[in-house]
């Protein structure tokens, strides 16, 4: 496992995204735009470089930022499959009051 025992270095572009529906995530560098809504604008930035345990919402201060991560989601989910499950209602999500994201399907 050269990743793991430090023999190989990992390749890629350093971006990260993921999806649990109908929210999707991406992280790049120290950057995480989490969209609770994947078809919705905007979404929760933090910079995890000062900030790991997400609590500062940096997405208005920032909508650069959170525009070029968009356009990341959006560049992924051009290449990639819709699941063949349901799509589930949007979840709360918020910094004061975090409702946990279940598996109501």
């Amino acid at each position: 496992m050269p990743l793991l025992d430090g023999s190989a270095e990992a390749t890629g572009d350093g971006r990260f995204v993921w999806r649990n529906y109908p929210t999707v995530a991406v992280r790049s560098g120290d950057m995480k735009l989490i969209k609770p809504n994947q078809d919705a604008a905007g979404g929760f930035l933090y910079d995890l470089s000062t900030d790991v345990r997400e609590q500062t919402d940096l997405a208005a201060e920032r909508p650069e930022e959170v525009a070029n991560l968009e356009a990341v989601i959006e560049d992924w989910r051009s290449i990639t499959v819709e699941p063949a499950w349901t799509r589930r209602r949007p979840v709360a999500y918020s910094i004061c009051n975090i409702e946990p994201i279940g598996f109501e399907n």
